[in-house]
């Protein structure tokens, strides 16, 4: 658990790919999701830039999951979150599933 965008990325770091995947909310002090996710993408280690994330918010804007979607997530899950939700995302996130954008944006 960290506190906020910071202390993930000083978390993540620590773990020297001992981590298979893990929840980032959006809406954090310090650093913010985004941002935080930004930062871990652009990381020259491959077991931080390409880790598996699911994104936790009470925002439920497809403009906020199209940005995510962007960054490189497996999931995006609105507070609270639903136990029936939960499972498929984590799976999705351990196989490495990644939600295309181009899906998001167009989703017809």
């Amino acid at each position: 658990m960290a506190e906020n965008g910071r202390d993930a990325i000083k978390l993540l770091m620590a773990a020297h790919g001992k981590i298979d995947m893990a929840f980032l909310d959006l809406d954090m002090p310090v650093m913010g999701g985004f941002t935080c996710l930004k930062v871990i993408r652009a990381a020259p280690n491959a077991f931080i830039s390409e880790l598996p994330f699911v994104i936790l918010t009470a925002y439920t804007g497809m403009s906020q999951l199209e940005k995510a979607a962007e960054l490189g997530i497996s999931g995006f899950l609105s507070k609270p979150v639903s136990i029936k939700t939960l499972p498929d995302a984590i799976h999705k996130a351990l196989n490495k599933k990644m939600i295309d954008p181009a899906a998001v944006a167009n989703p017809l």
